[in-house]
């Protein structure tokens, strides 16, 4: 049963990182001018899941302040090691592209050391091998973001579950009393209106002997 599920979990990495796409440099508009920057489409994904995927990546996992400028979110001024050991200016936007009805996430970086000189190949080889390579492990990252967010909410609705299972306890003992309750005033009910009858049937029988 091990080795099964080994299998499968193996199947699904290698599955997500055949359907990702390989990590492009491409020209996009920023700030109304055209800059390099670095993207990779991520199909059978949700944004919502990229976007905290990216999120945690950059601010969790490597302590950088975000804040958002023209439509991205940027980290400004900070070192980010897997690119190098500089001060960098990165801005992130994750947005889907593509037909209607056949959208794709994608991932738009964009680098700089500074002043929107942004990083390119042609310009600066070794951080954009970077950038490349660190784009490729987010891909298996992401993989693992997802388990644990399924993991995550599979948690909140197991223990949602033994809420609403604790709740219908109560309202069963509640029920079960009322019950017994209702069962007891029964058996009280009846009594009094044996005991009654028997008090009836004794005026009934002293009424006759004056007749």
């Amino acid at each position: 049963m091990k080795k099964v599920l080994v299998c499968a979990i193996a199947f699904m990495f290698c599955a997500f990182t055949l359907s990702a796409q390989t990590v492009k440099e491409e020209t996009v508009t920023f700030d109304k001018v055209q800059a390099p920057a670095f993207t990779m489409e991520i199909p059978d994904m949700s944004i919502d899941l990229i976007t905290g995927a990216l999120q945690k990546q950059f601010e969790t996992k490597n302590n950088l302040k975000a804040s958002k400028t023209k439509g991205y979110v940027a980290y400004l001024g900070q070192k980010y090691l897997p690119y190098g050991d500089f001060n960098f200016d990165i801005f992130t936007k994750v947005e889907e592209v593509g037909k209607k009805g056949a959208k794709t996430p994608k991932i738009t970086i964009l680098v700089s050391r500074g002043n929107n000189n942004f990083i390119s190949s042609a310009n600066d080889i070794d951080i954009a091998t970077n950038v490349k390579r660190d784009l490729e492990a987010f891909k298996v990252y992401l993989k693992e973001y997802e388990v644990n967010q399924r993991l995550i909410m599979k948690n909140n609705e197991l223990q949602q579950l033994n809420k609403n299972k604790e709740s219908l306890n109560k309202e069963l003992t509640k029920l079960q009393k009322q019950v017994e309750d209702t069962q007891k005033k029964i058996a009280d009910n009846e009594k009094q209106i044996q005991a009654t009858q028997a008090e009836i049937d004794k005026a009934n029988y002293e009424l006759q002997l004056f007749h």
